[in-house]
């Protein structure tokens, strides 16, 4: 309920009660987060592994990461885990675990 409150709090200035609620264009705009924390998601963008409404669906879901983990703003492994969510395998393997848990082709024999 503490992240559902933060999410509240933060919106109501502008008429919105969730991060669901909120539009792209207020948190690539308005709400804009740094470079550096949202590169991820603009490379996975540029690459073709998001179309821009699922880039929107990742700072979403990036701003609940944060309140449920108690930040103000999300940081970048908010948007990590955010992106996450999208492709799982790809965020594993990305940080270098899916060979690890034998979810790719690759690997020891």
């Amino acid at each position: 309920m503490q992240a559902r409150e933060a999410a509240r709090q933060r919106w109501a200035a502008c008429g919105w009660n969730t991060n669901a609620e909120v539009p792209g264009p207020a948190l690539r705009r308005r709400f804009r987060l740094p470079r550096l924390v949202t590169a991820p998601i603009e490379d996975s963008l540029q690459a073709g592994g998001l179309t821009a409404r699922g880039a929107d669906r990742c700072l979403r879901l990036a701003w609940t990461v944060a309140d449920l983990a108690g930040h103000d703003r999300p940081c970048a492994e908010d948007v990590a885990v955010a992106l996450g969510f999208k492709d799982r395998l790809g965020f594993k393997d990305r940080l270098g675990l899916a060979d690890r848990q034998g979810l790719t082709g690759g690997g020891a024999a």
